[in-house]
């Protein structure tokens, strides 16, 4: 696999993420690649399956942003970089499966372990500042959890628990985080027109926290995204 920068992380214009975070592109990028190997195993049965597999994927070219200080003064720099290599090694578990007539369990889980190898990085600008980031390695996971119920003639209702565990990115951690989304849908028109209500992030936690470790300083931030969002539509199925 193959991931490209996109046009704004190529971008040499510098914005400020904040009054003391000046933050740019950077033309030299080179694209991440990725290889990987899986092993998969299904079972069904009648009203559900169950799905294992093992995998381990090998990236080179780690598409990442790095913070380093500007000299002689308070200000950080955030440049997009390439970092060395990575690999994560794991194993994935799906259930899915019929709970009566009228309630349905999808269950997703992976754990892996994920090790990022030591870099080196020169900010050419604003100044040549170089940073050295360390080995890393750690086991975490996620964990999806989806129910849908029939709650009444044509209307279903559907809920949705996501769980990230802690993980590594190559300067710092991502801290943990979880979401819940719920949705409600009645189909109409014999079938082919559906009402439609849903929510995503109900409880505002989908929060992106950061800990990022520099040569002189350290970073926390919680980044909010609009992952909060209610959506009510209407389609119909020609």
């Amino acid at each position: 696999r193959v991931d490209r920068p996109e046009e704004k992380d190529l971008r040499t214009f510098p914005t400020y993420a904040s009054p003391e975070r000046l933050s740019m592109g950077n033309p030299n990028l080179k694209p991440q690649f990725t290889q990987s190997v899986e092993l998969g195993y299904r079972q069904s049965w009648i009203g559900g399956y169950f799905y294992s597999s093992a995998y381990h994927r090998m990236s080179t070219n780690i598409l990442t942003k790095i913070i380093t200080e500007v000299p002689m003064s308070n200000r950080l720099a955030e440049v997009n970089q390439n970092a060395d290599k990575g690999q994560n090694t794991g194993v994935e578990l799906v259930l899915d499966q019929e709970l009566g007539s009228k309630l349905r369990l999808n269950a997703n889980g992976n754990i892996y372990r994920n090790n990022i190898g030591a870099f080196t990085i020169v900010h050419t600008y604003p100044n040549n500042v170089t940073y050295v980031g360390k080995k890393q390695n750690i086991i975490t996971g996620n964990a999806k959890v989806n129910l849908t119920a029939k709650i009444w003639k044509d209307t279903e209702l559907q809920l949705t628990g996501i769980y990230l565990a802690k993980d590594i990115i190559p300067q710092g951690k991502i801290l943990a985080r979880y979401s819940i989304d719920a949705g409600l849908t009645k189909k109409i028109q014999n079938g082919k027109g559906e009402l439609f209500i849903n929510a995503s992030d109900i409880l505002t936690t989908l929060v992106l926290r950061q800990e990022i470790e520099g040569t002189t300083f350290n970073l926390v931030s919680d980044d909010y995204y609009e992952t909060q969002v209610v959506r009510v539509g209407y389609q119909y199925r020609f």
